[in-house]
């Protein structure tokens, strides 16, 4: 199974990986331009929280609750920062290769591992209180409702486990496509039930006590003569935002799934495996060819499509004073105005991918890189009359304000 999604994950980016000059012009990324920046990224601290992650691509999403960040690292390296400064309150090592971010919930976290285990920790200590077994590695993120903790296994399988002990309550055995990419979705919890999103283009509502299927839809439907052709994962957890459950896949559509029926209100076609954000009755994608889209979130109508940083390899967005945030993937933090897409901001927050979706607390904005570190960035208003460019002899720096360089 572990050779099969690596396999599928080399075809997947043997298709996105560009800068040949064999490449066709529209698979390339394209160069930066200056921009009239209305706003300044400002970072606030910066730690390290690990070795952060390796080649084997697991989201190590952080969680965050009650004024504490929770991270782990590949090798299984817990830890808490405190909010407003970034000092760690406590460290725990696991000792084991990791696969998901952290999931909390009433006082306990939770990780998924590579050897196919889920591990519950104490978020006062990050002392370990149960573990229990899955079927494969486990690279979606444990999610609870203080009553039963749901994950979903590489192979497909969804278990299960009781919150206070790990007991296992069900299981689900779902087929997986011959290809998909090497991630898995995050369930989406929400009281007493667990949407689950499938490498097949499914999303599945079960109970979380019985395991009982309560609806089923269609985000993605495989088409065409190839199993690359074929491939519609689900790699966006699913969202909740109003009425509505919202899901996205590769190759895929974007949907508005009704949460008691299953009946699919909406769908525009989207290929994307990040993670979606919603905000205002908007909803917001960074696709697989990095453009940002806006979507009405009751009726579909794309608001606005920005495409000035086609194929730079985006973060999910954010939404963050005004803004929607992503990071490309040579560390550079963009910000688009939320109204109609116009670049706002940008700064460079170092050399690394984000493959975490940024998270907004109050009025803060935090990153966690590939490397692990930790960010908490501020805004500014910015001098209309300067630009913001990427100054080669200056690229250690970041992206800097000079005067216009004239540059087009």
């Amino acid at each position: 199974m572990t050779l099969r999604r690596s396999l599928a994950a080399v075809c997947c980016l043997s298709a996105l990986l560009v800068g040949c000059s064999s490449v066709k012009e529209e698979l390339k990324p394209v160069k930066l331009e200056p921009i009239r920046a209305q706003y300044k990224f400002v970072r606030e601290w910066r730690k390290e929280t690990g070795a952060g992650q390796d080649a084997r691509y697991a989201r190590l999403q952080p969680a965050y609750v009650d004024g504490i960040f929770y991270t782990v690292d590949v090798g299984g390296e817990l830890g808490a920062w405190r909010r407003e400064d970034g000092k760690r309150l406590w460290r725990s090592d696991l000792k084991t290769a990791i696969g998901s971010g952290v999931g909390v919930a009433n006082g306990l976290g939770f990780v998924g591992t590579l050897d196919g285990r889920v591990i519950a920790y104490d978020l006062a200590n990050g002392q370990q209180k149960w573990q229990a077994k899955a079927s494969s590695e486990v690279m979606a993120i444990p999610q609870s409702n203080g009553r039963v903790v749901v994950t979903q296994a590489i192979d497909g399988r969804v278990f299960a486990f009781a919150f206070e002990d790990g007991r296992q309550l069900w299981n689900y055995d779902h087929p997986v496509p011959v290809l998909s990419l090497r991630s898995n979705a995050s369930p989406l919890v929400v009281q007493d039930t667990a949407m689950v999103a499938f490498d097949n283009g499914q999303i599945l509502n079960f109970d979380c006590n019985t395991g009982q299927l309560r609806w089923s839809a269609r985000v993605g439907q495989p088409q065409g003569k190839t199993e690359l052709d074929r491939l519609v994962d689900i790699d966006a957890s699913p969202m909740e935002l109003g009425p509505y459950i919202y899901a996205a896949g590769y190759n895929s559509r974007l949907v508005a799934i009704a949460k008691g029926t299953g009946r699919i209100a909406w769908a525009q076609d989207v290929s994307t495996a990040q993670n979606l954000a919603g905000v205002d009755n908007r909803i917001l994608v960074s696709d697989a060819n990095s453009h940002v889209k806006v979507f009405d979130a009751i009726n579909g109508t794309l608001i606005w499509e920005n495409k000035d940083l086609h194929r730079r390899g985006l973060s999910a967005p954010a939404v963050y004073d005004g803004m929607v945030v992503v990071v490309d993937q040579t560390g550079y933090l963009h910000g688009l105005s939320l109204e109609d897409g116009t670049q706002v901001a940008r700064t460079r927050i170092g050399d690394q991918a984000v493959f975490s979706q940024p998270l907004v607390i109050d009025d803060t904005l935090f990153l966690l890189d590939k490397s692990g570190a930790l960010m908490a960035y501020d805004t500014k208003k910015a001098d209309p009359s300067m630009a913001i460019w990427d100054m080669p002899s200056n690229r250690h720096k970041g992206a800097i304000s000079t005067k216009p360089t004239g540059v087009k």
